[in-house]
């Protein structure tokens, strides 16, 4: 209905990094016809399997899905298009702990935190985006600072080292950032980079009786690197409610 050029699945595809073959199947079947209306792209979140994404990553490229699932690959696999005449770069940040990430070539001497992860890939990713001339938007799955908790259990913490969340200046040089993570949809940096989550489709504990779910259509100007949200709620196929009373006998 809205004719979107590119899908954006910014991690947590399932609840476990081990799901059953029947969730596998039931995914993949809704993503393949996805790849139908336009490119998707993926990164996995804090509750999924970089490595069991990895295996996927060739296979579903030829159901024009993409993915990118391991952190030393953001340069490698970004996506590109181009508007206007103005060139854009889109970079999966796939979730990874801070300290798994010592060890990968490229990554030996960063700071142990979400924070230095980021500081250190953006780095990569400005240097890149430069040789192409490029215009920056990112995916990433993490805790943006002034981000909005819903204290449900289904958001685990991310928290490393005592530290959770990271600041929008650690994306210098994007437009924009689309976030997983946080189940409320919400934008708490609206000043270039814009940082937005889109929110989970679904509720998943009762602390998110309330919660409108959407997903987030975004018009992006790429001669300006401005964008403009639109919410579109989803409705959802059951109720939730929190209900009191005395007991029954």
């Amino acid at each position: 209905e809205k004719q979107v050029d590119i899908i954006v699945i910014a991690g947590d595809l399932f609840d476990l990094p081990s799901p059953s073959a029947d969730s596998q199947k039931l995914c993949n079947k809704y993503i393949i016809e996805l790849g139908k209306v336009a490119p998707v792209l993926i990164i996995p979140g804090n509750h999924d399997s970089r490595n069991r994404f990895k295996a996927f990553e060739n296979v579903f490229e030829a159901t024009n899905v993409h993915i990118t699932s391991q952190i030393d690959e953001v340069v490698e696999r970004a996506f590109e298009f181009v508007e206007g005449g103005s060139k854009v770069r889109i970079y999966g940040i796939p979730y990874i702990a801070p300290n798994n990430v010592r060890g990968i070539q490229g990554f030996e001497n960063i700071k142990p935190t979400h924070d230095g992860v980021v500081t250190s890939v953006m780095e990569k990713v400005r240097e890149d985006a430069e040789a192409h001339d490029a215009r920056i938007i990112a995916i990433a799955h993490l805790f943006i600072t002034e981000g909005e908790r819903s204290e449900s259990k289904a958001e685990r913490s991310i928290e490393f080292g005592s530290v959770h969340d990271i600041k929008a200046s650690a994306f210098e040089g994007a437009d924009l950032v689309m976030l997983g993570h946080l189940h409320r949809c919400q934008t708490p940096h609206e000043q270039i980079p814009v940082t937005h989550y889109s929110g989970s489709i679904l509720r998943y504990s009762f602390s998110e009786a309330k919660h409108d779910k959407s997903c987030s259509i975004i018009e992006y100007d790429a001669s300006t690197g401005d964008s403009e949200i639109e919410k579109v709620k989803l409705s959802l196929p059951r109720g939730m409610a929190r209900l009191k009373g005395t007991s029954v006998q």
